[in-house]
């Protein structure tokens, strides 16, 4: 592009230039590092049909030059920060089929001259600060089959006309502010394929004349302000692959005839007010891989019939559903994310559960199982998070816990577990980053067997009955450490400057003893140290916490061994709160 050479010459072509009988006919530079703004001189390539400038730092105004360009068919310039509006220009390109200028940060509104553009096959203005409306001149546009304004900030009711369009099949108006009802003519539009209306301000009913449209693969109307019940027409396509209507207000009972949505791959209903029993018609959903009826009022037992169907992902959280866990559910070898929490779940879990290899995420918490937790768990290869908060289990926490090939996420806190930790010197669980035993009966010390989880961030034992001391703590991605409330008696270990990434210590309601080690100062990261009820802890406050310019929180209250007042260079730092004698303290809000 710097030297002498011609764009089309054969022996030194230009990077991204593409030449048809000696003329410039394509640039293509997609992230290429570009920076700055389009040049107004791009019209002196009279014979460009393509130009794609997408994925770079370009920034300013399209030039308005870009409408005497006969030839040009394609105009890329996608994911830049162009922050002035359209040019009207645009609508004098008659050869344009496609206007792909999404995720940029344009003001102003969708320029009407677009509908003169009777080649026009794909506009995309999805994610920038387009206001207004969808003018209605874009139902001229003919040929247009792919229309993408999501995510931008335009609103009213949306034009019925938009339905008149004849090639139209992808309508994306995502994530704006859209109200009043669907249009019915959207409804009737048969060639149909996409129509994702999710977050805006929608009202009225779900139209079920959307099920008789045959072509119809996705219906997304999640997050609006829809009511009434589940229309069975909208249940009786058999094109649709995904049903999103989460989080409306839709009622009534979540009723499947036979032979509803036969070619559906995903069903999402979360987050309404259905109610009553649910079940599956033998033999249906044979596609459906995603199931989601999270966050309503369902009741009843969990029915055996989902277990035949080829599952990724099932959520029933949040529900009303009563009795035991199916151990039926073992059947579905494909479940990579299983969600029972906050039900009225009881009985033991079933040993089933710990067969399904191909589990990722489980989370059975804040149900009453009232039982013991099983070993095998720790044996499924793929397990990354794991949740059995407030379940009222029992027993000690098995051996096999120490080591999970894969897990990410452990939360075991609300229980009645007893018994030591099981983490031994042999303990290996290298992906673990969150450990969460608060709010058990456990005993014992810490063993050093944690240290063997070089990834932990966030390790919280509160509310237990640890004592004796600490063993040598070097996790060094450490962000949390939650050890309050328990009976440890030990000095304040000074090692604890090793831990680069310490955010939050809590040692508050034990009885550590010495003084408070100035290498604390050291923790640069540290917004909280909580050291509240400590009675053995001696000394006066350390000026070298001063050095903790992030701390928010320093909580030294009812510890009758401090001597002296709080160091200036400490209540010097900057909107720290300092809570001392026996007075209530609110936290401050961190980040």
């Amino acid at each position: 592009w710097l030297g002498p050479s011609i764009p089309c010459d054969v022996t030194s072509p230009w990077f991204g230039v593409t030449c048809t009988t000696g003329e410039v006919s394509e640039v293509i530079l997609q992230n290429n590092d570009l920076l700055g703004q389009l040049p107004s001189e791009i019209r002196g390539i009279y014979s460009l049909e393509r130009f794609d400038v997408s994925q770079n730092s370009l920034f300013g105004s399209i030039p308005s030059t870009v409408g005497q360009m006969s030839l040009l068919t394609a105009f890329v310039g996608g994911t830049n920060f162009v922050n002035e509006t359209i040019p009207t220009e645009f609508g004098q390109a008659l050869s344009l089929e496609e206007i792909d200028l999404n995720s940029n940060q344009i003001p102003g509104s969708i320029p009407t001259q677009l509908g003169q553009l009777q080649n026009l096959t794909t506009l995309n203005l999805g994610v920038n600060e387009i206001t207004g409306f969808i003018p209605v001149e874009l139902a001229q546009a003919t040929s247009l089959a792919r229309l993408y304004v999501d995510s931008n900030l335009l609103g009213g009711a949306l034009a019925s006309e938009l339905a008149s369009i004849p090639a139209l099949s992808d309508l994306s108006i995502a994530d704006n502010q859209f109200n009043g009802a669907i249009p019915s003519q959207i409804t009737q539009k048969t060639n149909l394929r996409h129509f994702l209306a999710n977050i805006n301000q929608f009202t009225g009913q779900v139209p079920g004349a959307f099920g008789a449209i045959t072509s119809l693969e996705l219906l997304d109307l999640s997050d609006n302000s829809l009511t009434g019940e589940l229309p069975g027409e909208l249940l009786a396509s058999t094109s649709l692959q995904e049903l999103k209507l989460a989080r409306n207000g839709l009622t009534g009972s979540i009723i499947l005839p036979s032979g509803s949505l036969a070619s559906a791959e995903l069903l999402d209903l979360s987050g309404n007010e259905f109610s009553g029993t649910f079940d599956v018609p033998a033999g249906d959903l044979v596609n459906l891989r995603v199931l989601q009826l999270n966050d309503n009022q369902l009741a009843g037992v969990i029915p055996f019939s989902v277990a035949l169907l080829p599952l990724e992902i099932l959520d029933l959280s949040t529900n009303g559903f009563t009795g035991t866990i199916p151990g039926e559910l073992a059947i579905i070898t494909s479940l990579r994310e299983l969600y029972l929490q906050q039900n009225e779940l009881g009985g033991a879990i079933p040993e089933a559960l710990t067969q399904i290899t191909s589990l990722r995420n489980l989370d059975l918490g804040f149900n009453d199982f009232g039982s013991g937790l099983l070993p095998g768990f720790a044996s499924l290869p793929n397990l990354q998070h794991f949740s059995l908060k407030s379940c009222g289990l029992t027993g000690n926490i098995p051996t096999e816990y120490g080591s999970f090939p894969s897990l990410i996420k452990m939360d075991l806190s609300n229980n009645n577990l007893n018994g030591q930790l099981p983490f031994g010197p042999d303990s290996q669980s290298p992906s673990l980053q969150e450990l969460s035993l608060g709010a058990n009966q456990l005993t014992g010390q810490i063993p050093p067997g944690v240290g063997n989880y070089v990834n932990l961030e966030i390790f919280d034992l509160t509310n237990n009955a640890f004592t004796g001391g600490l063993p040598v703590i070097v996790n060094p991605n450490l962000r949390i450490l939650n050890l309050g409330t328990n009976f440890f008696l030990d000095d304040l270990p000074p090692g604890l400057d090793v831990l680069s990434n310490l955010e939050i210590l809590d040692f508050s309601n034990n009885f550590f003893q010495s003084s408070i080690p100035p290498e604390w100062g050291d923790l640069g990261n540290l917004e909280c140290l909580i050291l509240e009820r400590n009675p053995l802890i001696v000394g006066q406050v350390p000026s070298e916490l001063g050095n903790l310019s992030n701390l928010k929180l320093l909580d030294i209250r009812e510890m009758s061994g401090l001597t002296g007042t709080v160091p200036q260079e400490v209540r010097d730092i900057p909107d720290i709160v300092i809570c001392e004698g026996t007075e209530p303290c609110e936290s401050p809000k961190l980040a």
